[in-house]
């Protein structure tokens, strides 16, 4: 699979398409692509998602809650 740099923030995040045209994000935490389906939707994001992937936001939830606990 190729993709192919779609779009580029004002900030530095790239998105991608590949041949079926399907979008590809760079995760700002880990610095994977990643399908969009991996990113949650924030209409003031960078193409609409967030700029964190499902994983990465999961961790940083777990990690608050943990300290949050005490």
């Amino acid at each position: 699979m190729e993709l192919k740099l779609f779009a580029v923030s004002l900030r530095g995040r790239k998105a991608y398409k590949d041949e079926a045209g399907t979008l590809y994000l760079e995760c700002t935490s880990c610095q994977s692509i990643k399908n969009h389906y991996n990113f949650t939707r924030d209409k003031k994001g960078f193409q609409g998602k967030n700029s964190g992937c499902l994983e990465c936001r999961n961790e940083l939830n777990k990690r608050y809650r943990m300290r949050a606990k005490g």
